[in-house]
């Protein structure tokens, strides 16, 4: 919080700062429906990763009849896996060799749900977000002098309080 209490004290010194730290504050309070957009589309991403590249023997029932894979840890930690995984391929840090299935006819599945997942979260959804933060940046610096003066009002302010107290 230190470093947040910088940031505001740091734009009373000059408006490209100002304006900076205006576009910082303005995309962060634009993003945060693109975050639950992303999100819910990650999600639906690991459901479909999921459903095609489970391996076959985690539902495979034992030998009382009882499914291996329907308790707790084991599950969230699979599906937690899977999350990163997707997210490590969107931010490009993915081996295509790993979406190989050991169930035969997957595999084609498969790279179809990775070419769509690449178009849909790659393409798609980060040209929107640098989109969301232009528009933050444009809006930022045309409102630039006035949140500068504005910043240095309150600094002027606060100093001339802060003087008032300690008299």
């Amino acid at each position: 919080l230190v470093w947040l209490d910088l940031l505001v004290s740091i734009r009373v010194f000059h408006q490209r700062l100002s304006a900076f730290i205006g576009t910082l504050k303005q995309a962060f309070l634009d993003i945060r429906w693109f975050i639950i957009v992303m999100l819910i589309i990650l999600a639906m991403f690991t459901n479909v990763y999921m459903a095609l590249l489970v391996p076959p023997d985690l539902g495979a029932e034992d030998e009382s009849g009882d499914a291996t894979l329907v308790s707790g840890s084991l599950s969230s930690i699979f599906v937690l896996f899977n999350v990163f995984t997707l997210w490590r391929m969107m931010l490009g840090d993915f081996n295509p060799a790993s979406l190989a299935s050991q169930n035969e006819g997957v595999d084609s599945y498969a790279a179809i749900f990775y070419l769509v997942y690449t178009v849909v979260v790659l393409i798609v959804l980060l040209n929107i977000l640098l989109a969301v933060v232009s528009d933050s940046y444009e809006h930022a610096m045309m409102q630039a002098r006035f949140i500068f003066l504005r910043s240095r009002h309150l600094g002027r302010a606060s100093r001339g309080v802060m003087i008032e107290l300690r008299e």
